[in-house]
């Protein structure tokens, strides 16, 4: 979901890997793919969900079709997320293998990152927040990222949030689990008095069916609420907004939406899923469409699991962790998915045990905070331009290289 976002691809499908445990007979080699011997950097985002053992394949992958004997065949990588967020997701079938080959899933258990196999590493730290403005909201977050300062910064969250057993208007319910989630958006469309429209998606090609921007079946009621999963190109809303829905056309509805109370026609868009080859025309690499996924842009919003709504910013939130979180970064994704504590509610009281905080990761924070804090920024975001191959006149906007 998060590569058809920017346009991007996955991991698995740039590099044809396999779902679970990636083996060395895994990795094809193609002398046909350009893309891979042209390209001049691998940019690898939400980060902190890639495990050692997908990190390696890819290594693997590039070393082979690059044809170049060193990690990611020479290629300079930038890695970017937040390592405090949610963790890879491993199977119970291959928990084993991890423990034997890495000790834990954590991208930077990975071989091919280990500093005697790679020439230098160099950590920028991204410090403007753009989701919320308000500075002591920020702080908060921060702390429960981190770990810091737990007992008063729980005090201080649950005295500025409302605590409620059913969540305020318009807000979404976040919960830990598909079935709490399941249970919660049908009971809440069941309580609605009118007939179901369903809306079936159309799918071309080759787009995966795995990780479906918006149901592949969309049942919706008058009066259900939504949330929006894709950007509107007239800008009317935004992925994230939450809304209502009011009435259904012939092959589209209209949706008031919460923040703005704006009613508008929402009809079904079209997103694409890309592979990347070489342009020999050109001497440019090419990003390919090889499957659509058309449907409307919504899905129903009473409650979506704390791990789909990694990476949205939503307007008003509700967070219930029922039993209690079961991934490091859990507590601290679904408090960070709003803008600000006014718009946060809590089905109970935050406690200090809701928050995992990874000794692992935090160990790894330290030691990046280390390197950042020994090398002064304009130093260090040089040798950023250089490890890239980009000139002195080849300025990297501060969105990449951190404040």
């Amino acid at each position: 979901m998060a590569a058809i976002s920017i346009g991007g691809v996955t991991l698995h499908s740039l590099c044809r890997l396999p779902p679970g445990w990636i083996l060395k007979g895994d990795i094809q080699k193609n002398h046909r793919r350009q893309d891979i011997k042209r390209a001049k950097v691998l940019v690898i985002d939400e980060i902190s969900m890639v495990s050692a053992n997908l990190l390696d394949a890819t290594s693997a992958f590039f070393r082979a079709n690059r044809e170049v004997d060193k990690p990611f065949g020479g290629i300079p990588v930038v890695v970017v997320g937040d390592l405090f967020q949610l963790p890879p997701v491993v199977e119970s079938n291959v928990r084993k293998l991890v423990e034997r080959f890495y000790g834990t899933a954590r991208f930077f258990n990975a071989r091919s990152v280990q500093p005697e196999y790679i020439p230098a590493t160099y950590p920028v730290d991204l410090r403007k927040t753009y989701r919320q403005s308000d500075q002591r909201f920020v702080d908060l977050l921060s702390n429960i990222r981190l770990g810091h300062d737990l007992a008063s910064t729980v005090a201080a969250i649950n005295q500025g949030c409302e605590i409620a057993d059913r969540p305020p208007p318009g807000a979404v319910h976040l919960a830990p689990r598909n079935v709490e989630v399941d249970r919660i958006n049908n009971r809440r469309l069941e309580e609605i008095d009118k007939p179901d429209r369903h809306f079936d998606a159309t799918i071309t090609n080759r787009f995966r069916k795995d990780r479906l921007p918006s149901p592949l079946k969309l049942t919706l009621r008058e009066g259900a609420q939504v949330l929006f999963t894709k950007n509107d190109s007239a800008r009317q809303w935004v992925n994230g907004s939450v809304g209502i829905v009011k009435s259904f056309g012939r092959d589209g509805i209209t949706v008031e939406i919460l923040d703005t109370q704006r009613v508008v026609d929402v009809s079904r868009v079209t997103w694409e899923q890309f592979e990347y080859g070489w342009d020999e025309a050109t001497r440019k690499i090419s990003r390919i469409v090889v499957g659509t996924y058309t449907q409307l842009p919504l899905m129903l919003a009473w409650a979506i699991t704390i791990h789909k709504s990694q990476g949205k910013t939503i307007d008003r939130v509700h967070v219930d962790l029922g039993a209690g979180v079961f991934a490091s970064g859990q507590t601290y994704v679904a408090l960070s998915r709003c803008r600000s504590i006014e718009t946060l509610s809590l089905s109970r009281e935050l406690r200090v045990s809701d928050i995992i905080v990874d000794a692992e990761v935090r160990g790894m924070h330290d030691e990046l905070m280390r390197k950042v804090a020994e090398v002064p920024p304009d130093v260090m975001h040089r040798k950023v331009r250089e490890s890239l191959g980009l000139s002195a006149g080849e300025q990297a906007s501060e969105s990449t290289l951190g404040s």
